[in-house]
């Protein structure tokens, strides 16, 4: 018999985009992702010399904070140097033997030592963090990142999950969309992780036949062929190549995708998740397609949200409940003071001045006309990787010189 479970920490351990968050009674506390902790971007690499443990990060925060919860939620793949503990190895040595079955019900949980733990597969926690948070009484799924894990020779990258629950696995060659977003993002910017970089890049270039023979080929190259092929042409044509593959890449992206919910749809909702799910080009066109009614796409879709996602599945295991409360904004806040001013402001230089809202606002305004950049900050930080104005950095697009300045 199940026991009422009242406080739930979700983690999330890999080697990028690391986080943990926190339920309790049914609210999400909080939402930590690790790269706020190590202020690296993604968490990734090394750190004054060594390299970046999730582990010993998140566990120390867990310290710090001093939070023994009922049950601890994993996502993903357990890694021996985790060191988490004896119920998180035995969780994990029982998950490794189940074989995925057609259905999203994938979750593993034993009791040990008086605490519930609790495994259940990464793409299922993206599916769960947004059906979960979602207002959705029924939906279908688009689980989708350039990878996923591999269990018992069954690796996920593009799952497609029908609103009955039955998981269609879009990618079974592993030949992820995701995945080709990664290597054109390495080819032409020596970052695998930049593939906002190449949707960029689409905006300034047109589709053309040449480069969807190039996309096909990724089909018949291994991976590091294919990135130095792509390599290969960016140097021989530059610029112009980059933007017109680019922009090829993202109607061939659109149009695969677009293809997979036509042909898979069972209801008017659709959620998004996954790292692939933060191509907003992409969601513009599937709801100016109208092939949905309803298009939930949650703010941490990337693998920055897995935590959260393995704490609400196991929410709803044990407790039968949804989060209903925004989830925009998990992050940490400080009470801005007169002293953390002083603290922040170690340069004589730097000037500082209390303002009424009333007039704050047309203040920044100004300044923003006038082509300063601002820092604006307000309450708790974002969840996920978008600005949504809590954390953010505002000027004026229309300067002409405003990009090389604001990097």
């Amino acid at each position: 018999m199940k026991r009422k479970i009242n406080t739930i920490i979700g983690l999330s351990l890999g080697t990028h985009d690391s986080s943990v968050a926190y339920i309790e009674n049914n609210i999400i506390k909080w939402h930590i992702e690790m790269e706020r902790i190590v202020r690296i971007k993604r968490a990734r690499g090394f750190k004054d010399g060594k390299r970046i443990k999730a582990s010993e990060v998140l566990c120390d925060y867990l310290k710090k904070i001093d939070i023994i919860p009922d049950c601890y939620a994993f996502a993903g793949k357990y890694i021996p140097e985790y060191n988490l503990g004896k119920g998180f190895k035995l969780v994990h040595e029982q998950f490794k033997k189940a074989h995925l079955p057609d259905n999203i019900n994938l979750h593993v949980h034993i009791e040990y030592e008086g605490k519930s733990y609790y495994q259940i597969d990464h793409h299922i926690a993206h599916a769960a963090y947004a059906f979960y948070t979602s207002n959705f009484s029924k939906a279908d799924h688009l689980v989708y990142d350039g990878g996923g894990n591999k269990y018992n020779d069954i690796k996920l990258s593009t799952i497609f999950i029908k609103s009955d629950g039955r998981i269609i696995d879009l990618c079974p060659t592993n030949r992820s969309l995701g995945r080709l977003y990664a290597q054109a993002a390495k080819s032409f910017f020596e970052d695998k992780w930049g593939a906002g970089k190449v949707m960029g890049a689409a905006a300034y270039g047109k589709p053309g036949p040449a480069y969807y023979e190039d996309i096909e080929l990724s089909n018949q190259l291994e991976s590091e062929e294919y990135i130095n092929y792509l390599k290969k042409n960016k140097e021989k044509n530059g610029w112009d190549y980059i933007s017109n593959f680019s922009a090829t890449l993202q109607e061939y992206y659109e149009n695969r995708v677009l293809e997979y919910l036509l042909k898979n749809k069972t209801c008017n909702n659709l959620c998004i998740s996954g790292g692939c799910g933060l191509n907003g080009y992409l969601n513009q066109r599937v709801l100016e397609e109208e092939i949905y009614k309803n298009i939930y796409v949650p703010p941490s879709c990337n693998d920055g949200g897995l935590s959260i996602g393995a704490a609400i599945h196991a929410n709803y295991y044990f407790n039968k409940k949804r989060i209903t409360h925004n989830i925009a904004y998990l992050g940490r806040s400080f009470v801005i003071t007169e002293d953390l001013i002083k603290q922040l402001t170690w340069n004589e230089e730097v000037i500082y001045k209390p303002m009424r809202l009333i007039h704050l606002f047309p203040y920044v305004a100004d300044k923003i006309a006038e082509g300063k950049i601002i820092g604006w900050y307000q309450g708790r930080a974002e969840s996920g990787p978008r600005a949504l104005g809590n954390r953010s950095i505002l000027c004026d697009p229309r300067i002409p010189d405003m990009k090389d300045n604001l990097n």
